[in-house]
């Protein structure tokens, strides 16, 4: 027979174990590609802004996330505001809350 402590110690971790079963995940995931309008399956990195914006830098255009939809951002050669190559390699932002690329 056991002991009164050991059934309580059994007893007790069975109610643990029942909690961390319980519990739900915090994190949600959605896989994000082409398909949803990534310029490039193949991302080389990736930043969050103060605004909650995530920005992806791919082989082929920088990517602007909202959660929602993507807003693609690529290198035109005969307009001097666009971005400097469409092959991002890193990303930080700027004073304007704009990332520099």
């Amino acid at each position: 027979m056991l002991s009164l402590k050991k059934q309580f110690c059994f007893i007790l971790s069975l109610f643990c174990a029942g909690i961390l079963f319980a519990q739900q995940s915090m994190y949600q995931f959605a896989h994000l590609d082409f398909t949803q309008g990534l310029s490039h399956n193949q991302i080389t990195c990736i930043y969050k802004d103060r605004k909650g914006f995530m920005w992806f830098g791919t082989m082929s255009g920088l990517n602007r996330y909202d959660g929602y939809v993507f807003k693609t951002f690529h290198h035109t050669e005969k307009d001097t505001t666009s971005i400097n190559d469409d092959y991002i390699a890193g990303i930080t932002e700027g004073p304007s809350v704009i990332p520099a690329i």
